[in-house]
């Protein structure tokens, strides 16, 4: 059974897209071609072809940002500048499919040494969305500390995807207007089954440009 993986360059210019059945094992042969950090993000997809799927969807979502490397697996490589998105995309699918997505620090060439759960992805695009939105608002990170009485290393914190206490979090999203984003629930599971059956078909047809 064969896992989706995401390595990026250490100079951040380039991160690679593909599947393997084993990611360390991967990571070690391409490393010898290719300077990347020490960081891996692996999608389990369960059984079936759905990890075979799920590459070809985000090679498709992300083809406009295609680069060419010289070396073994050059052929899937996409600019940095689109990573952000293509994460948040991603969070979306593995959400949307029940897939099991993992953050983890190879410590070099050793096995994984530290793993973040899908809750720190989820904190990490919270955090993105919090800083685009107070920029939206024009507002320096210490004047909106300031107006919903928290420090400012608190609203850092928010924005870097670090776990903070949750009033604060909530005092956050309610000042830049965020809450409703989080506090939407479909009124059934069936709804809900739906709604991820018609966005998976629509998750290929998605494209970064």
């Amino acid at each position: 059974m064969s896992n989706v993986y995401i390595f990026k360059l250490k100079d951040n210019t380039a991160f690679k897209i593909g599947k393997s059945s084993n990611i360390i094992k991967r990571y070690k042969t391409l490393k010898s071609f290719y300077d990347f950090d020490d960081t891996v993000i692996e999608i389990d997809c369960g059984k079936g072809s759905s990890s075979y799927e799920l590459e070809q969807n985000l090679h498709k979502i992300c083809k406009n940002h295609h680069i060419i490397q010289e070396y073994q697996g050059g052929t899937e490589f996409f600019d940095m500048n689109i990573f952000e998105k293509t994460l948040s995309i991603l969070i979306d699918i593995c959400d949307l499919n029940y897939y099991k997505i993992t953050h983890y620090s190879t410590g070099g060439f050793d096995l994984p040494n530290k793993k973040f759960s899908e809750c720190d992805l989820i904190l990490h695009k919270i955090g993105k969305l919090v800083r685009k939105k107070r920029l939206d608002y024009n507002r320096t990170q210490g004047e909106l500390a300031k107006h919903i009485g928290v420090s400012s290393r608190s609203v850092i914190r928010v924005e870097q995807g670090v776990s903070v206490a949750s009033h604060t979090l909530i005092k956050v999203l309610m000042s830049l207007n965020l809450d409703d984003n989080f506090l939407a629930f479909p009124e059934s599971n069936a709804i809900n089954n739906r709604i991820r059956a018609s966005k998976k078909l629509l998750m290929a047809d998605m494209l970064i440009n």
